[in-house]
């Protein structure tokens, strides 16, 4: 699965930093954490067995997801607003560069559950059709 990354965050911190690297195979860390824990998300919703699954059932599925997909685009903009709090708060450069690998890291992985979400569902919906 490619690996989704922030566009503007990744600009904001090559901007910040550019000697920051990015590792394409990272874990979230305490520190992506810390960051996401001014910015609630929710959880994943579940998806169905697209084999077992009813008509109505996958159509909830849909709507939760459409509601998951909003949770996470908030939350992104929860994260570019804590970027510009953080960087008005007169951090040294390595605690800025450090506080802001966490936001990145807390936004790839919302990223990509989002997107994992998205293709558990695709293949829900597949086997629902091929049944």
């Amino acid at each position: 699965m490619n690996r989704l990354k922030h566009t503007t965050l990744v600009a904001l911190i090559a901007l910040t930093s550019p000697q920051f690297a990015f590792a394409d195979d990272h874990a979230a860390s305490e520190d992506a954490v810390e960051a996401a824990a001014a910015c609630a998300q929710s959880s994943a919703p579940i998806i169905p067995d697209g084999n077992v699954a009813s008509k109505d059932e996958l159509i909830a599925a849909q709507k939760a997801y459409k509601d998951f997909d909003a949770n996470i685009q908030s939350f992104r903009e929860c994260l570019l607003k804590e970027k510009e709090m953080l960087e008005a708060q007169g951090l040294t450069p390595e605690e800025l560069e450090q506080k802001l690998a966490a936001n990145l890291a807390a936004d790839n992985a919302a990223v990509e559950k989002l997107v994992m979400v998205a293709e558990e569902f695709n293949k829900a919906v597949r086997a629902f059709k091929a049944r």
